[in-house]
């Protein structure tokens, strides 16, 4: 940071104003996720957006862009643009990027990049018809003007002729920077561009927004990664539950009391935690950026439909992935940090993890099954559990202790998962939807039992996408979408969520939430 910028209210000599916003509020129903937003940024400025999961951040720029339907008001170059199309506004420079890659998947980078300029040296029918040498020298020209866009993001050459899913996933980050910038760009909205990179890569991101800065440039950033934007903006909007909380340098920010402890992300404090935790599996961003906490004596929920990233955020809390995952940010257990550690040492540190698919051994009865479990050796802080202990809390178990697993059914075969687990002594207690393949009254019953779990004082935490289930036994729920916590809260006002309405609770014949 250059500190070029010493108040939140002080331009800089030289500096116009590029983009500014009023008003900008944006609802859906009876739930407003932005409040008279208000903003600016000038040429050559890195304006960034921070805030909680779920404050509106990207709300926002749907606003800016005109992507939503919203209220308020949009300048670009003093102009009045908040009733022109999103490909209208992209035409008189205002661009923007999203959370996840965006690029033809089946064009090579070098082709990609083209096709980001293709405006500046497209040719007419009757040039491609009677003139096919001009044309030809045409495309050359935009092949040239292409490569050195790339060469601008630092988008080695020899990636050029390689299909984007086939190159570094940092080097997707910056293409899909360098494609929204193309040419002619005025003001670029970028929605968390460092999602899922670490170290170098993190380093290069920044070189390159400083890089644009220098070009005249207007910035305005999301980002969750709090080192980075702190070092490369010029101002800081903070937002939170829809509205402005503060603005203004990154050292006022950073020293505003009502944003200490909300720079990033709302997370409870907990037994098990997790700061930014990003998985990846070669170019994709799987899960990004996840912030969670789950407390004692309390049961959280983890929702989303299928594919969101559940089971991928829940298996890297526990240490292990299918596939060749890169795994990237902090888990703490009890305040000590065990990111590094193997699964079964996690496990030995009272971090147990009940995968979805009620693995338990088929050709072994119920009291073998359970009798295969050791308790811990170290018993600070576990939650102990005997075998009758089990059988108390899921009394069909008892009656069908000599029973083989392969005779079990659903519903049984889930509280023998559970009451091994439970054997082992858990810290935490981490469950992948129990519920998955159960009869409703089984559901009810199996997580009602669950929650008694809970109110013993052992914290739980429930994934599910059975959303209605969930929200009867949780104290607290966490929204995914994409690999993101898109919205976090008690039970009770998640249940309100508009997000959690329309999606999984559904409405009734007069329209009204189910």
């Amino acid at each position: 940071m250059d500190g070029r910028v010493a108040s939140s209210g002080e331009t800089r000599r030289g500096a116009s104003e590029v983009l500014r916003v009023e008003g900008l509020t944006v609802q859906y129903g009876a739930l407003v996720a932005l409040r008279d937003v208000s903003w600016s940024v000038h040429n050559d400025e890195i304006l960034g957006i921070i805030g909680p999961n779920g404050a509106g951040k990207s709300s926002c720029f749907a606003a800016v862009t005109n992507a939503v339907t919203h209220r308020g008001r949009t300048f670009l170059d003093k102009a009045d643009v908040s009733a022109l199309r999103t490909f209208d506004l992209a035409g008189r420079g205002l661009r923007r990027t999203f959370q996840q890659n965006s690029f033809f998947g089946e064009l090579p980078v070098l082709q990609n990049a083209v096709s980001a300029i293709f405006r500046d040296f497209s040719t007419d029918l009757a040039t491609s018809l009677f003139a096919p040498w001009r044309e030809a020298t045409t495309r050359r020209a935009a092949e040239l003007a292409a490569a050195q866009l790339l060469d601008f993001f630092g988008i080695a050459r020899q990636y050029h002729d390689q299909i984007p899913g086939d190159i570094p996933y940092g080097v997707q980050r910056l293409l899909s920077v360098a494609l929204a910038y193309g040419t002619g760009a005025k003001v670029l909205l970028l929605d968390e561009p460092a999602a899922g990179l670490s170290g170098g890569d993190m380093k290069k991101l920044a070189d390159v927004l400083i890089g644009l800065r220098k070009r005249n440039l207007a910035l305005v950033v999301i980002e969750h990664h709090m080192d980075l934007i702190m070092s490369i903006a010029d101002r800081i909007v903070m937002i939170d539950q829809g509205a402005m909380l503060a603005t203004g340098t990154p050292v006022d920010i950073q020293r505003d009391p009502r944003v200490r402890g909300l720079s990033g992300t709302r997370r409870m404090s907990g037994v098990l935690q997790s700061d930014g935790l990003s998985v990846r599996y070669a170019g994709n961003v799987a899960v990004s950026g996840v912030n969670i906490g789950v407390p004692a004596g309390r049961m959280v929920g983890l929702v989303g439909a299928n594919g969101a990233g559940k089971t991928t955020l829940v298996n890297a809390l526990a240490g292990w992935s299918r596939g060749r995952a890169v795994v990237t940010g902090s888990v703490q257990l009890e305040g000590r940090s065990i990111e590094k550690l193997a699964a079964h040492e996690r496990v030995a540190r009272g971090l147990t993890l009940v995968p979805e698919g009620k693995n338990i051994f088929a050709e072994l009865t119920v009291d073998e099954n359970l009798a295969l479990v050791r308790p811990p050796a170290d018993t600070t802080g576990r939650h102990l559990f005997t075998i009758p202990e089990v059988f108390e809390f899921f009394p069909r178990l008892a009656e069908r202790r000599s029973h083989k697993g392969a005779a079990l059914s659903g519903g049984e075969r889930q509280m023998l998962a559970v009451g091994r687990a439970l054997l082992a002594g858990p810290r935490v207690l981490m469950l992948d939807e129990p519920s998955a393949g159960l009869a409703p009254r089984l559901i009810t019953d199996l997580l009602s039992r669950i929650r008694l779990l809970v109110d013993r004082g052992l914290p739980v935490l429930l994934v599910e996408q059975n959303v209605k289930a969930a929200l009867k036994v949780v104290d607290h729920l966490y929204l995914l979408e994409r690999g993101k916590i898109v919205g976090e809260g008690p039970a009770d006002v998640m249940a309100a969520d508009h997000r959690i309405i329309e999606a999984y609770l559904g409405t009734i014949a007069d329209g009204t939430p189910a």
